[in-house]
């Protein structure tokens, strides 16, 4: 196996020069050096998704029925020789839970139409992987944000990337009984560069990044989930249950009133001031 790590994602910066220079690039002088034309830069289509605070991880299968190998940002791992213990929950944990990763697979082959190297690359997070973030103290949890598809297993082999919203892959890599849950999940920023002037979109660029530092659409997800979990089963005993706050006695109800239009208003901290009840999320 050539293990192959996912690349480092560039700053802005970095991403206008490589544009620029992929299409005015017209090949080399004799001297070897390479030749750039003045042109008109191309206007791009962009999709982001928001940055997961974990560790990097990856699945892999050379061909159809081969056997599953797990990586790292730094290499291949292993259930002996693993990394925040995600070769050994999908190895073990899964495997024994009658999780199938190579249905997975063979479901991305399908749509596809490609029988060489496939590797899903994803954020290992959740449990004590990253402290102080939105998600830390949730089950472990496997969020893929790409696929790349390889022409075979060398080190000249050509790489194709699969967007993370590609719409007929979604089954492939969403499987909450397993804790997979792709990035689209979260929320897709989409916007069109002018690479002509590509500092026109600055602002709205900062302005993507605040709203995510302002309120974690990972950990608002997962909230939200938990809060209709909670709602779900004081509904099946609306007439037996009394929860007691700092004030006085409320019933269950009042508390379900109180939550739901908590929902409506979903920040950072949640608070329900008339219960006295907060939630923070950090």
């Amino acid at each position: 196996m050539t293990f192959r790590k996912f690349p480092s994602i560039e700053q802005f910066r970095n991403n206008i020069r490589a544009v620029r220079n992929r299409v005015s690039y017209a090949g080399k002088d004799a001297d070897g050096n390479p030749i750039y034309n003045h042109c008109i830069f191309p206007t791009l289509h962009l999709v982001g998704t928001v940055k997961v605070h974990g560790t990097n991880a990856s699945i892999a299968q050379m061909k159809s029925g081969a056997e599953i190998e797990y990586g790292s940002r730094n290499g291949p791992i292993t259930p002996e020789s693993d990394n925040a213990g995600f070769a050994t929950y999908h190895e073990c944990t899964l495997k024994d839970s009658g999780f199938d990763i190579k249905s997975h697979f063979e479901d991305i082959r399908t749509v596809l139409k490609h029988d060489g190297p496939i590797y899903i690359y994803g954020e290992w997070a959740g449990g004590n992987i990253q402290s102080g973030v939105a998600i830390n103290g949730l089950p472990k949890m496997f969020i893929p944000f790409a696929i790349a598809l390889y022409s075979d297993d060398t080190e000249e082999a050509t790489r194709t990337w699969v967007l993370p919203h590609h719409t007929e892959l979604l089954n492939s890599t969403y499987a909450p009984t397993a804790n997979w849950f792709p990035i689209h999940l979260f929320g897709l920023h989409e916007i069109d560069i002018d690479y002509n002037t590509p500092e026109m979109v600055q602002n709205k660029l900062v302005e993507i990044m605040q709203a995510i530092e302002q309120e974690c659409p990972v950990g608002k997800h997962f909230l939200m989930e938990h809060i209709n979990e909670f709602l779900k089963k004081i509904e099946e005993n609306a007439e037996n249950i009394f929860l007691e706050d700092k004030n006085d006695i409320k019933h269950v109800k009042d508390i379900r009133s109180a939550l739901k239009s908590a929902i409506c208003e979903l920040g950072t901290t949640y608070d329900i001031a008339e219960l006295g009840i907060t939630i923070s999320l950090v």
